[in-house]
């Protein structure tokens, strides 16, 4: 029986369309001090959160703990490592903690 990911699972509980699985998740889990700041860098430049969205669709194909677990740990390492100052400064990143927070959909 083939296991469902993290993004089927979390948009069957939030009611939307596979598609915006990323933008969802990412607005969900953003410090919350952080919105506004990542809404105008946003705008400012769209792809100023390319690798953020590439991590968050790696974390959607997780079907189980462990994979999700290493792909939030990938989505941290990389934060740490390469935010530009400005993101590092004012923590415009998605939040690992609420990421794993919602690991419990992984759960049977």
């Amino acid at each position: 029986m083939e296991s469902r990911t993290f993004r089927q699972l979390y948009c069957e509980r939030e009611g939307c369309k596979p598609e915006e699985f990323e933008e969802r998740i990412f607005w969900h889990c953003l410090y919350r001090h952080a919105v506004p700041f990542v809404a105008m860098l946003r705008w400012l430049s769209r792809g100023s959160f390319k690798r953020d969205f590439e991590y968050l669709h790696l974390i959607g194909l997780a079907t189980d703990a462990n994979e999700f677990r290493r792909a939030v740990e990938a989505l941290r390492s990389s934060s740490l490592l390469n935010d530009g100052g400005l993101r590092r400064l004012l923590r415009c990143r998605v939040s690992s903690e609420r990421l794993m927070k919602l690991q419990a959909l992984l759960r049977d």
